[in-house]
């Protein structure tokens, strides 16, 4: 069952549906109609290209006012505050408010997965890496792959969240 998350006036929407394990796969449909599942390295390149225009220190400011409010379900809430945070960014206003939604979808499908033991932190710790501690995307997306969830969870902790 699809379920829409937002639609844009270039005709992207961006929705969940069956996913690999769960009803929580994040997918985007382009202009022209074209529907794919977002991967870890596609939006963690946008927000590398951010933070060279608009600084490491605002990107990942505003990514943590969006992690703070992710919760198990969509919430109108946090998209009005994506909308919010898009509208200091002038012309990339569009980019950043598609890059923070399918971000904020994956965040609250990382909540919904069964038995997760980091939840949204995941994503949190592959931005701070990249942004913060200067991975590259692929050392980012790839770094959790294998590792075991008590020792996630330390190297979260130890980052303060």
């Amino acid at each position: 069952m699809v379920r829409i998350i937002r639609s844009y006036p270039d005709g992207t929407v961006i929705y969940y549906d069956q996913g690999r394990f769960d009803r929580w796969g994040v997918h985007i449909t382009k202009t022209g109609g074209v529907s794919y599942r977002p991967i870890d390295a596609e939006y963690f390149l946008q927000l590398s290209n951010l933070s060279k225009i608009h600084g490491v220190d605002k990107i990942y400011g505003d990514f943590v006012q969006l992690y703070d409010v992710t919760r198990k379900d969509i919430d109108d809430d946090a998209l009005k505050l994506i909308d919010q945070i898009s509208n200091y960014y002038g012309i990339d206003e569009f980019e950043v408010n598609k890059t923070f939604t399918i971000l904020y979808a994956a965040m609250v499908s990382e909540e919904n997965k069964k038995d997760t033991k980091l939840g949204k932190r995941i994503k949190r710790l592959g931005v701070f890496q990249m942004l913060i501690e200067n991975y590259t995307i692929e050392e980012a997306t790839q770094f959790s792959m294998g590792k075991k969830a008590e020792y996630l969870a330390q190297l979260c902790r130890e980052r303060g969240f």
